[in-house]
């Protein structure tokens, strides 16, 4: 891959305003669990929640022990993962027992496509209008917790 300084810098910026749209708050631990490598996803999920001022905890996928350790030991408030490792962690979750044992509130699923019914998530309006992003109006319209 080829990216200008420009490129990186757009894309980095872009990846933490979806974190802002999320409702993500500096508090949150975000556990990024999506690749690294030649497929640079994984990058821009860290570098946007890094210039976002959230904690990262960079993981990539996979490895379902260490990721529901760090889930556990580090609190993780977010997961960023595919609509599919997201699906596999959270029957991973249920196995293990660790519902009550896991501080998750979020999971923000991208880099491949996902039906609706393979996830169920909190889905908010957000009403921006003419004013600054951090005044933002946030309507709760759904609220259901799969983990």
């Amino acid at each position: 891959m080829s990216y200008t300084q420009k490129d990186i810098d757009d894309w980095v910026y872009m990846f933490c305003r979806c974190y802002e749209l999320a409702g993500l708050s500096r508090d949150d631990r975000v556990q990024i669990a999506v690749g690294y490598g030649l497929w640079t996803v994984g990058a821009g999920f860290q570098l946007g929640c890094e210039r976002f001022g959230a904690m990262t905890i960079p993981v990539r996928p996979g490895n379902n022990d260490l990721q529901c350790t760090f889930l556990v030991d580090l609190q993780s408030t977010v997961l960023c993962a595919t609509g599919s490792m997201a699906l596999l962690l959270a029957e991973e979750i249920h196995k293990r027992g660790l519902k009550e044992k896991i501080a998750l509130k979020k999971v923000i699923c991208g880099a491949e496509r996902v039906s609706n019914s393979m996830v169920s998530c909190q889905i908010e309006v957000v009403d921006y209008g003419s004013l600054p992003c951090a005044e933002k109006k946030t309507k709760r319209v759904f609220d259901n917790r799969t983990f």
